[in-house]
């Protein structure tokens, strides 16, 4: 029940965004490790600048 609750408000939360137009943070995209950065190649391009 609560892997199911948690995976349908991840869609929901994901779906919100992506009608929003919102983008990853820059400051997401400078924390995370290099080895992520490169496997993750697909999703929307993080912001252009920091979000204030």
């Amino acid at each position: 029940m609560a892997l199911t609750l948690y995976a349908s408000l991840r869609v929901a939360f994901s779906t919100v965004n992506d009608a929003l137009g919102a983008r990853p943070d820059q400051q997401l995209l400078q924390n995370a490790p290099s080895a992520v950065r490169a496997a993750v190649t697909f999703g929307r391009p993080p912001a252009a600048e920091p979000s204030a």
